[in-house]
């Protein structure tokens, strides 16, 4: 028989000790963020890609400005480090898959070109349209 406070089996030499659990590595942590709406109201990024659209917007939009802004009007993606914006949404029917918004999205006053994907800062001001539907970008 074993006394209590043996480290072996005295029978066969096994360990009588638990192995010390091994810590997991983490995965390091992703970026999250937010997108503000005039209202104070805020869209959380928590999807590696987010596409935004109209119907994010109704409750900012006047009724004769809703059809202004595309059903994909920009899309905000995020890799380990940064998130990007671009402007329009993935398209299927689309020859190269990708759509650009009817009309545009600028950030910081500067509108992006057709296929560009630009680093989006903590608060950047994302215009919807041309519609003063200023959005602003939060890093959190």
């Amino acid at each position: 028989m074993n006394e209590p406070d043996s480290w072996f089996c005295e029978r066969d030499g096994t360990s009588l000790q638990k192995p010390i659990p091994r810590e997991e590595p983490r995965p390091p942590p992703q970026p999250s963020a937010v997108v503000v709406l005039p209202d104070k109201s805020e869209i959380r990024v928590t999807q590696p890609i987010r596409i935004f659209g109209r119907s994010d917007f109704l409750r900012q939009l006047k009724p004769e400005s809703v059809n202004e802004v595309s059903r994909a009007h920009f899309t905000i993606t995020r890799d380990a480090s940064a998130f990007y914006i671009q402007d329009g949404g993935a398209d299927a029917n689309s020859p190269n898959g990708w759509k650009p918004s009817l009309n545009r999205t600028s950030v910081n006053g500067a509108l992006l070109d057709a296929g560009e994907k630009r680093k989006l800062n903590n608060d950047d001001i994302i215009d919807v349209a041309s519609l003063g539907l200023n959005l602003t970008f939060k890093t959190r």
